[in-house]
């Protein structure tokens, strides 16, 4: 449905919902070995302010490795007001990033800073 209707502001909010749920105590203190790497690949005139699909794509692969047992860290995990910028910090201490290829993750500024 969401690649034809769009991603709502009320989706993509209970997307972010959920991974910041996954973290217990103070993000500061949140230092998985898994980062998740996504653009939010919005799409004009489809997706609420915010959203698209390539949050919906990250949040899915945040899901499998919690169901897993793996705790992760992506941009969705950042709650509103927090600085994002954290990410990097978390990013050179993890072993591990999944990136999310998505066309918009190529034309992303930050992504591309990420897998340099």
């Amino acid at each position: 449905r969401q690649v034809s209707h769009g991603v709502t502001i009320e989706e993509g909010q209970r997307t972010r919902d959920y991974c910041q749920s996954l973290v217990q105590g103070p993000v500061a203190d949140y230092w998985p070995k898994i980062m998740v790497s996504h653009a939010t690949s919005h799409r004009d005139g489809l997706d609420g302010e915010g959203c698209g699909l390539g949050m919906q794509y990250a949040s899915l692969v945040v899901r499998s490795l919690a169901r897993g047992g793996l705790s992760c860290f992506s941009g969705l995990h950042v709650t509103a007001g927090q600085d994002w910028r954290q990410y990097f910090e978390k990013l050179q201490k993890a072993e591990v990033m999944l990136a999310i290829y998505t066309p918009a993750f190529f034309v992303s500024e930050h992504c591309l800073e990420e897998i340099d």
